[in-house]
């Protein structure tokens, strides 16, 4: 699950004034330019390498901000045809092409149908387990949007999971990618959770501060991993695209325990147990 996203309309654009991040993450990104001048990357790249320090829709606005003042160089390109993906070079990087074909066969690898299906399953596989073992029943339906005789009818949205423990229900919506999941699917999660009345539970890759704040606020948790999961099937794959990528990836064996330690943590000081 490798989809670019395009942040121009993320709820974070609401009229507000320029955020001078924007800035700084364009000096930071200027680095990597300099540092690599011989290298094309594509916009995911350069998002995750700084997420720490920036939200990836600053880091995207720095990105097109160097492409437009023409301190990076900008090519955009269909991946199998359908996926748009922006790649950015350094402007001193005359043979380029060799290599953008080269980033473009990989993320045709990536993008694959088949491939995303099975990155998706098998982190899915891995949380339904961690949970159980950590005794958070699942329901033995999946992609719900109908619990204890309500249902979601807002729109088409659905939840992955549900599970119990100690009595309170939780809605479970698990995100293995490198991008954010979209502000506006976030928030009808949430709503969907609170309609059908249950506790938002977002397991994800990563998220910036204030989904997770939009999430403690409406009474959730959010359950973060660093590197994104592939199927042990695929360790050459995923060592050929770390290297070559710098990807956060991994092909784990179990969801670690730390993390549903975390979680455990916090079920058990929202809902303490006699």
């Amino acid at each position: 699950m490798m989809e670019e996203h395009d942040y121009e309309d993320e709820s974070e654009q609401e009229a507000r004034p320029r955020d001078p991040k924007i800035d700084e993450a364009k000096l930071a990104i200027m680095e990597i330019f300099d540092a690599e001048p011989q290298r094309v990357f594509y916009s995911v790249q350069i998002e995750t390498r700084l997420e720490i320090r920036y939200f990836h829709w600053i880091t995207n606005k720095g990105l097109r901000e160097l492409a437009r003042e023409g301190k990076i160089r900008f090519e955009p390109r269909h991946i199998g045809g359908t996926q748009l993906v922006h790649f950015y070079f350094h402007p001193s990087y005359r043979y380029y092409k060799l290599e953008a074909r080269k980033l473009e066969s990989y993320l045709t690898q990536l993008y694959d149908p088949d491939f995303t299906r099975a990155v998706g399953h098998y982190c899915e596989m891995l949380i339904d387990s961690a949970l159980a073992r950590a005794g958070f029943m699942p329901a033995m339906e999946k992609n719900i949007s109908e619990w204890g005789g309500v249902k979601w009818t807002e729109s088409r949205h659905n939840l992955d999971r549900v599970a119990v423990k100690d009595g309170i229900a939780y809605g479970i919506e698990i995100k293995n990618t490198q991008n954010y999941i979209p502000r506006s699917e976030l928030r009808i999660k949430i709503r969907l959770c609170k309609h059908l009345g249950l506790r938002p539970l977002f397991i994800m890759r990563y998220a910036p501060k204030n989904y997770i704040d939009e999430v403690w606020r409406a009474g959730g948790f959010t359950l973060l991993f660093e590197h994104q999961m592939y199927p042990l099937s695929h360790i050459k794959l995923m060592r050929e695209i770390r290297s070559a990528l710098n990807l956060k990836i991994d092909c784990p064996s179990d969801f670690q325990a730390g993390h549903i330690q975390r979680l455990l943590n916090w079920h058990e000081k929202k809902h303490p147990t006699k």
